[in-house]
């Protein structure tokens, strides 16, 4: 599922990055503390140093990609980038994204690894959206067999701006994944899905985070997941409604299939309600195995019961996008 490198507007290979270009965007090399005047948005602008994994990655990382989508813009071909990390070293690639008052954009996220691949690999995407800018992020993540990957998000949302996320995850031997989205803007908004998949030995962590503190705001998160053989999935959702953020509106909802006796899965969705006035909020969690029932329907028409498993799973996973196909097996 990983597109011949000319076919991307940009990509960072280890610690060298390339340019093809965009006609709408402007796309723009990064290097650790040498950064254009132009750039509205810096690597580590709206991100904390909190955690030992973030200490490292902006202490080390190497590449890096500005997208930056000037006002009144849209961007008609999607703008997609390229991350490979591979061998046995780290690799850190940083991305960060504008959104101009006013503008539309697509961007894609390919997060690849060689299938020998057994270092550490960082990659933190930062995005600023100004007042009434559409972005849709989409991001397709495996990990190889026996590599580490720490995938971070941060994103924020002005008055009248609006995310459709959309996250295809595949982990490795240990992969973390977290998205944080900040609707700061009166009757910002959020979609974020997610698609989760752990087999074999794969470990895989996600967390998704949103905060309403502006007025009239709105997310809906779902995540929907399968672990199989071995594997191991956790999604984590929190969503916080401050005080200021009257006639907020939020759902978030987690179905993890577990696919074999030996797989493990934990569905934590959580809320935090600080205002007075809210106009909905709810959450709802389910791990469970595939019913019998459908299996049998299924293999009684002549499916084997790999095949029927099969088909269940891709009902589950796949997403009405449309482009190329993700293997859900690790390495």
């Amino acid at each position: 599922w990983v597109h011949a490198p000319r076919s991307y507007s940009a990509v960072l290979l280890g610690s060298e990055a390339m340019v093809n270009g965009h006609g709408e965007a402007l796309l723009t090399i990064l290097h650790p503390g040498t950064y254009p005047e132009k750039l509205w948005v810096k690597p580590m602008d709206l991100l904390d140093i909190d955690s030992r994994m973030i200490a490292v990655h902006a202490h080390r990382w190497r590449a890096g990609i500005g997208v930056m989508i000037p006002p009144a813009t849209i961007a008609v071909q999607p703008i997609r980038l390229l991350s490979v990390g591979g061998g046995k070293g780290y690799a850190g690639h940083h991305i960060v994204v504008f959104m101009g008052r006013g503008s539309k954009a697509r961007v894609e996220i390919h997060d690849a690894a060689p299938p020998d691949a057994e270092g550490l690999k960082t990659i933190v995407v930062e995005a600023l959206l100004e007042q009434s800018s559409h972005l849709e992020l989409i991001t397709m993540s495996k990990a190889a067999a026996n590599s580490l990957t720490y995938h971070r998000k941060t994103l924020k949302l002005g008055a009248g701006s609006r995310v459709e996320a959309r996250s295809i995850v595949v982990g490795g031997d240990f992969t973390h994944y977290r998205e944080d989205y900040m609707l700061d803007g009166v009757k910002s908004s959020l979609k974020a899905e997610y698609r989760l998949a752990s087999s074999g030995k794969c470990r895989l962590d996600t967390i998704s985070n949103a905060v309403h503190r502006g007025a009239a705001t709105k997310s809906l998160v779902m995540a929907k997941g399968a672990v199989m053989d071995r594997g191991y999935l956790v999604h984590r959702g929190l969503v916080r409604v401050l005080k200021e953020a009257e006639d907020a509106n939020t759902d978030i909802n987690s179905l993890v299939l577990l696919l074999s006796r030996k797989a493990r899965a934990v569905a934590v969705p959580m809320l935090e309600i600080e205002s007075s006035k809210v106009s909905s909020a709810r959450h709802a969690a389910s791990v469970a195995s595939l019913e019998e029932d459908q299996l049998f329907y299924l293999t009684s028409r002549g499916l084997s019961r790999e095949e029927a498993m099969t088909l269940l799973l891709k009902d589950l996973l796949e997403t009405e996008e449309e482009g190329p196909s993700i293997p859900w097996t690790c390495g």
